[in-house]
């Protein structure tokens, strides 16, 4: 799948995920920090509102709705909090699967592989950025 087509998918994925009116948060959320102590650590002082605005960049990265000089800054401000490159793949595995639960019977083949390229393309871009 080219980047278009898979910008196209991921898009899709979550137009299908609103008209569900499922509220992912607390799925991914769960699933992040369930599977890094770092993570749950960092993140058991950010309340809410600002997991929810996390959740929202995120799903931007995913639909590639952001500029490279966002990644940058992004992954700038979140090594001075001490995230490593694994956390970020944890994050974007974890909307993987929270969006893949929520959609059920409705996640096809092409939502897969849509969100492995995806994620796999970021976190390229996201080392290169860590090893300046």
């Amino acid at each position: 799948m080219n980047v278009i087509d898979t910008k196209k998918r991921i898009r899709d994925v979550f137009e299908r995920l609103a008209e569900t009116g499922i509220d992912i948060n607390e799925a991914v959320y769960e699933h992040f920090l369930s599977r890094s102590t770092v993570a749950a650590e960092h993140m058991a002082s950010v309340d809410e509102r600002m997991r929810g605005r996390m959740l929202e960049q995120v799903m931007l990265l995913l639909m590639g709705d952001t500029e490279q000089q966002y990644l940058e800054f992004e992954t700038r401000m979140h090594r001075s909090y001490g995230a490593e490159p694994g956390l970020y793949l944890k994050l974007f595995t974890a909307v993987k699967s929270a969006v893949k639960g929520a959609l059920a019977d409705d996640w096809g083949e092409a939502d897969e592989v849509a969100f492995n390229e995806t994620i796999q393309r970021l976190m390229c871009n996201i080392r290169v950025l860590e090893n300046g």
